[in-house]
C-alpha cells in the first residue's frame, strides 16, 4: 500500500528545461513511474500525487492475476502519459482479481488503459480532463481518457469480462483534446457474456479527432469487436457523433445528448447488428445562420 506520497520527474527527459512530456522528448513506452510485475497480493495507491512522468503512472504487467485487489483512489495525476496501463499478456490465464479506479483527478494526462484480458474492472467517480496546460503530444492531444480493449500487439483469444465505467467526468478545454473519451474494444472469445456497462458518465467538449480531422468515432465509442455493451444514462454535450456503435447486441438507452450541427447524436455503423436504441434524448444544436 502506498498512501499520501508524491512522485515526480519520472524519466531522465523530464529533468529538461521544458518539463512538458512532448518537448522533453519522452517516449510513452518507457519510464513508467510504477512498474509492477507478477505481484502476488494487493496493490493499493491512494491519496497521492504523480506528475511530470514520461509514460504511465502505473504499468501493471502481470501474468499472475490471482484473487487480489488493485485499487487506485483519491489520487491526482498531471503531465504524465497516462494514469495506468493494465496488462495480462497470457490470454489463457483468467484474471481473478479486481481492478478499481475511484475518485481520481487526472488532468493533462491519458486515463486508465485496461488493455489485455483484464476482468472485474470498475472505473468510477473520476475526473479526467485535457486542459492544454501541459503538452503531451505534438498536437496537444491527451490520447484516450478511458480505454477498455487490447493493444495492437496482443493476439486473440481475449477473456475480458465484468467491466464497468460509471459516473466519470471527462472534458477538454483550451488546446487540449482526446482521441476518444471512452473507447470499448474489449471482447470475450470464451463463450462468456462480456457484462460491460458504461453508465451515468458526464462528457463535454470532447470532439474525437485525429490530426485535426473530426473522426466518425465518437466520444463514447463501442467498437465492432465488442458485443453486448450497455450504454445508459450518460450525458454528452458539445461533441460530435456523441455515441458511435459498432459490433452487435448492444443496448443504448436513456442517454442525454446535446451535439453539434452536421453530426449525429448516435451514429450506428453499417456493420452493427442486433442493438437496441431506446429512450434517448438527442438535440443537435444549430448555430444562427447555419443552413444545416
Amino acid at each position: 500500500t502506498f498512501d499520501s506520497i508524491v512522485l515526480r520527474h519520472s524519466g531522465f527527459q523530464m529533468w529538461s528545461v521544458s518539463n512538458h512530456v512532448f518537448p522533453s522528448g519522452c517516449l510513452f513506452g518507457a519510464a513508467h513511474t510504477f512498474k509492477v510485475n507478477d505481484i502476488s497480493g494487493d496493490f493499493i495507491l491512494r491519496n497521492s500525487k504523480i506528475h511530470h512522468g514520461c509514460a504511465s503512472s502505473v504499468h501493471r504487467h502481470n501474468n499472475n492475476y490471482g484473487p487480489y485487489l488493485q485499487l487506485f483512489e483519491n489520487n491526482e495525476y498531471y503531465n504524465v502519459g497516462g494514469i495506468a496501463d493494465m496488462n495480462n499478456f497470457d490470454e489463457f490465464t483468467i484474471s481473478q482479481g479486481r481492478v478499481i479506479f475511484r475518485n481520481n483527478y487526472g488532468h493533462d494526462s491519458g486515463g486508465p488503459q485496461i488493455e489485455d484480458n483484464i476482468r472485474n474492472v470498475i472505473i468510477e467517480d473520476n475526473t479526467i480532463a485535457c486542459l492544454g496546460e501541459w503538452q503531451l503530444t505534438a498536437d496537444w492531444r491527451c490520447t484516450l481518457a478511458i480505454r477498455m480493449g487490447p493493444d495492437d500487439a496482443t493476439p486473440p483469444p481475449f477473456s475480458y469480462r465484468n467491466l464497468t465505467v460509471r459516473r466519470n467526468r471527462i472534458y477538454t478545454s483550451g488546446l487540449g483534446w482526446y482521441n476518444t473519451a471512452i473507447a470499448f474494444t474489449a471482447r470475450n472469445d470464451f463463450g462468456e457474456p462480456l457484462e460491460a456497462v458504461v453508465e451515468n458518465n458526464f462528457v463535454w467538449n470532447t470532439i474525437s479527432q485525429l490530426s485535426g480531422v473530426v473522426r466518425r468515432r465518437g466520444p463514447i465509442a463501442i467498437d465492432s469487436a465488442s458485443t453486448g455493451v450497455v450504454v445508459q444514462g450518460n450525458t454528452i454535450y458539445g461533441s460530435k457523433n456523441s455515441i458511435t456503435v459498432a459490433g452487435a447486441n448492444h443496448i443504448i438507452r436513456n442517454n442525454i445528448i446535446d451535439g453539434d450541427s452536421g453530426n449525429a447524436g448516435i451514429y450506428i455503423f453499417s456493420e452493427s447488428s442486433g442493438s437496441t436504441i431506446q429512450n434517448n434524448n438527442v438535440r443537435i444544436t444549430v448555430p444562427p445562420g447555419d443552413p444545416s
